[in-house]
C-alpha cells in the first residue's frame, strides 16, 4: 500500500490524497494521548482536576471527529467511484446501442 503512495506514476496521489490518508493516523495519535491521560489519572500521577480532564476530553472529541471525517471521506470517495462507474457503463451501453442501430 505504501508503494502505491510513493510510486512516481501518472496517477500518483496528490497532497489531498495524502491528507486524507493521514487522518486515521492523526486520530490514532489523539487516542494514544487520551489513553496516557487516563493512565496517569488511574496511577494518581496526575491529579484528576478540571483542566486535565478537559484536555483529555478534548483529545477524545478530536479523535471521534477525525474518525467521523474518515468515514465521511470514505463514503464520498465510494459514491464518487460508483457515480463514475455508472456514467462509464451508460456511455458504453449508449455506444453499443448506437453500433447496433447502425447495422
Amino acid at each position: 500500500m505504501v508503494s502505491r503512495f510513493t510510486a512516481k506514476r501518472p496517477d500518483a496521489p496528490t497532497s489531498r490524497h495524502m491528507f486524507f490518508f493521514s487522518i486515521p493516523y492523526l486520530a490514532a495519535s489523539f487516542d494514544l494521548v487520551e489513553n496516557f491521560f487516563h493512565l496517569a489519572f488511574l496511577e494518581n500521577s496526575l491529579p484528576v482536576a478540571q483542566p486535565w480532564v478537559a484536555l483529555a476530553a478534548g483529545f477524545a472529541n478530536a479523535k471521534w471527529l477525525l474518525a467521523a471525517a474518515t468515514l465521511a471521506a470514505c463514503a464520498v470517495y465510494a459514491l464518487g467511484n460508483a457515480r463514475r462507474a455508472a456514467r462509464e457503463k451508460a456511455a458504453a451501453l449508449s455506444a453499443a446501442e448506437d453500433a447496433c442501430n447502425r447495422n
